[in-house]
């Protein structure tokens, strides 16, 4: 019996657009109104989460920032936190700040880029959907690397992201990972074909969801997760029943029990809980 529903954002939940159908939406209501817990698991602040999650009165917990933050989002208290130190914070942060690449930093609950990259947003993201997205979400400032330097040790950085030009990426991603496994204290991942996630090493959805599942008693094996890309992975693995979608990335097609027939665009995420949860 599924208790707990984990499920990923983008590529997964959302589609393309970050829109959610009206099918996916009922179907987690149904599934809350069986008392099935749903459990947004992404990469993404909670101030980062689309209104129509936010709205979602069932989704009360959230694997937060790649499984970096796992919060009650309605009292918001922390069940469980790995972040980085200043000393930390600033090493990432000099190291991928000289990057062709619009970068930027979590921390307090927000998300901080340089004011230099506020008109150029657009030559990083894939979609126009991604770009809307940054800047509802991103705080300008004239430098990051001061906030990181002034930085209380219970407000410095937990996440870092890297975007590469969608001409370059591909050139890109490889080279910077090589150069990013020079810290041995972080954990890298991504999300989408173009960017780089950075965390804390012991910070990812599978270490989050297992948390939760401590803490609120439920066995992991009575867990679905459901997910696209490589930073679901450990998820996949960590629940009981771990289904990739269709679209979803290799990395997460090979941690997965089961595939979609459906991508995000056709409602293969409504699908996945249609059958594993609701027995349709």
């Amino acid at each position: 019996m599924i208790r707990l529903i984990a499920f990923d954002l983008d590529g997964t939940l959302l589609d393309t657009e970050k829109g959610l159908s009206e099918r996916a939406a009922r179907a987690l209501k149904e599934a809350a109104d069986r008392g099935v817990l749903t459990v947004p698991a992404t990469g993404r602040l909670q101030k980062g989460l689309p209104a129509a999650v936010r709205a979602m009165e069932h989704a009360r917990y959230g694997i937060l920032l790649n499984g970096g933050l796992v919060k009650d989002m309605k009292t918001g208290e922390e069940i469980f936190r790995c972040g980085f130190d200043r000393e930390e914070s600033l090493a990432v942060w000099d190291a991928i700040s000289g990057l062709d690449a619009m970068t930027d930093v979590y921390m307090g609950g927000l998300a901080f880029m340089n004011e230099s990259l506020r008109e150029r947003v657009g030559d990083f993201c894939l979609t126009e959907a991604v770009v809307s997205l940054v800047y509802e979400t991103r705080d300008f400032v004239p430098d990051v690397r001061k906030l990181l330097e002034a930085a209380e040790p219970a407000e410095c950085a937990e996440k870092f992201n890297v975007y590469f030009r969608a001409s370059r990426y591909r050139e890109m991603i490889a080279p910077t990972r090589e150069m990013l496994a020079r810290l041995p204290f972080l954990a890298v991942t991504t999300s989408v074909p173009n960017n780089l996630e950075l965390n804390r090493a012991g910070a990812d959805k599978g270490t989050g969801l297992r948390a939760l599942c401590e803490a609120l008693s439920i066995d992991p094996s009575e867990t679905l997760a459901v997910g696209d890309g490589e930073n679901d992975v450990t998820m996949l693995r960590e629940a009981g029943i771990g289904v990739a979608m269709k679209n979803a990335c290799p990395a997460a097609l090979a941690a997965a029990d089961a595939v979609t027939e459906q991508d995000n665009d056709h409602d293969g995420f409504a699908l996945a809980v249609e059958r594993y949860v609701l027995g349709g």
